[in-house]
C-alpha cells in the first residue's frame, strides 16, 4: 500500500542523507543502501530515476544469479552423462529454479500489497532483488557443496 506520500518520504530521506542517518546505510560516497537495496546516490532525482537505477541493480543481481544456475546445471549434466543413469538432478534444478521463479514473482506481488502507489515498482524491484541474492547464496551453496561430498 505505497501512495504517493510514501515515495515523497522515500524521497525525502534519501536527500539529505548523512552518515548513515535516516532509513539508509551509508556504503561509501557514490552509493547507498535504501531498505537493502544498494543505489548509486544520483539515483534520488525522481522516481524515474529511482526506478532506473533499482532494475539496473537487480538485473545484475539477475544475471549473476543465471550464471550460477547455468554453472550448477553444466555440472549435473555432465555428472549424469558420466554416471549413467543418473539420479534425474539436471531436471529437479530445473524444475526448482522455474518453481523459484513463480514463488519469487508471487511473493514479490505479496509484498507489493494493494497495487497503485507511485512507489509500487520501486517495491517490486526491490523484493525481486532481495530474493534473487537470498537464491543466489543457495546456489552458490550447491556450487560449493559439490566440492566436500555433498548429494547434489
Amino acid at each position: 500500500m505505497k501512495t504517493a506520500a510514501s515515495l515523497a518520504l522515500l524521497l525525502a530521506l534519501i536527500s539529505p542523507l548523512s552518515a548513515g542517518a535516516g532509513a539508509s546505510e551509508s556504503t561509501n560516497e557514490e552509493t547507498m543502501v535504501w531498505d537493502g537495496m544498494p543505489l548509486q546516490r544520483s539515483c534520488d532525482k525522481n522516481t524515474i530515476t529511482i526506478n532506473e537505477c533499482a532494475h539496473s541493480v537487480w538485473r545484475k543481481a539477475d544475471a549473476e544469479l543465471n550464471s550460477l544456475y547455468q554453472e550448477q546445471l553444466r555440472y549435473l549434466l555432465s555428472s549424469e552423462t558420466e554416471f549413467p543413469p543418473g539420479r534425474g538432478a539436471s531436471k529437479k534444478l530445473i524444475a526448482a529454479q522455474r518453481a523459484w521463479v513463480v514463488f519469487r514473482d508471487k511473493d514479490c506481488e505479496y509484498q507489493l500489497g494493494e497495487p497503485g502507489g507511485s512507489g509500487d515498482t520501486f517495491e517490486t524491484l526491490k523484493c525481486m532483488y532481495k530474493r534473487t541474492i537470498t537464491r543466489t547464496v543457495e546456489l552458490r551453496e550447491y556450487i560449493a557443496c559439490r566440492y566436500n561430498g555433498c548429494p547434489y
